[in-house]
């Protein structure tokens, strides 16, 4: 009787692949209902739409890594960017450093003890995750570099610096989450070293350890490019105008474009 050959199971079996392309789809389909938001009266004063969708993006930011890492590993990694990020917040609500003075408003949901809202230390793991995986999705292609791993850090932390500086005017200008901040240099430079420090903590569980090949993993480039072009009319209501704008949406489309290569 012939031996039997062991069963092995892959990293692209049909049934988690569709398991993330239902949660990217629900995905977009809360991005779209936020963008939206302001022309449907019965929400434009709304908060849930935006609780929805920060619940949904940070479920779509797992399954962006499901099949790539465990699973356990990716939710620990963004418990340390939580961490990090909302502590640091709720020392900066009370001293005013690192980030300089600024003020939560009652649109960005309830407070911890009046110092953190709940959705910043999500908006962190959020952030910091995707920014992460899009980092390993553009530099797949040179993983056998000796410091691939130091390029994937600079490369995620230099996207979460874009992030900041997508997220900030739309905060203030359309949701009215927070009040302009005093010190936009030093939340600037505090918001880069602060990337670099998540992105080095996570970084232990984040590496693969048992490398195999895989199919490419577009899913954190389209959560990234989503979240970020939700954003985008906040960069029109003021300080960017016309030219900043056309520059966000280059950066967004060559992240897009170049996440989407299937170069091996």
């Amino acid at each position: 009787m012939p031996e039997q050959q062991p069963t092995t199971r892959h990293a692209d079996t049909p049934r988690p692949a569709c398991w993330r392309i239902a949660v990217l789809l629900l995905f977009g389909a809360a991005v779209s209902l936020s963008a939206f938001q302001p022309f449907v009266p019965p929400l434009k004063n709304s908060g849930w739409p935006d609780a929805v969708l920060l619940a949904i993006t940070a479920v779509a930011t797992l399954a962006a890594f499901a099949g790539q890492l465990p699973v356990t590993n990716v939710f620990l990694a963004g418990t340390i960017a939580a961490a990090i990020g909302g502590i640091l917040h709720a020392v900066n609500n009370v001293i005013g450093l690192p980030f300089g003075r600024f003020e939560f408003k009652p649109g960005f949901g309830p407070q911890v003890f009046d110092v953190l809202p709940v959705a910043m230390p999500v908006l962190w793991a959020v952030a910091s995750l995707n920014a992460r995986g899009v980092a390993r999705r553009l530099l797949q292609h040179s993983r056998t570099h000796p410091r691939h791993g130091y390029h994937v850090i600079a490369l995620a932390a230099g996207l979460m610096m874009i992030f900041q500086l997508t997220i900030t005017p739309f905060a203030v200008m359309v949701k009215n989450w927070w009040t302009p901040d005093a010190t936009p240099l030093l939340n600037l430079a505090s918001w880069i070293v602060l990337s670099l420090i998540i992105q080095i903590a996570m970084t232990p569980l984040l590496l693969d350890k048992f490398p195999v090949p895989r199919p490419p993993n577009f899913s954190p480039v389209l959560v990234w490019v989503g979240m970020n072009l939700l954003m985008a009319p906040g960069l029109v209501s003021k300080q960017w105008r016309v030219g900043g704008t056309l520059l966000f949406l280059v950066v967004q489309a060559m992240i897009f474009l170049g996440g989407l290569r299937r170069r091996r």
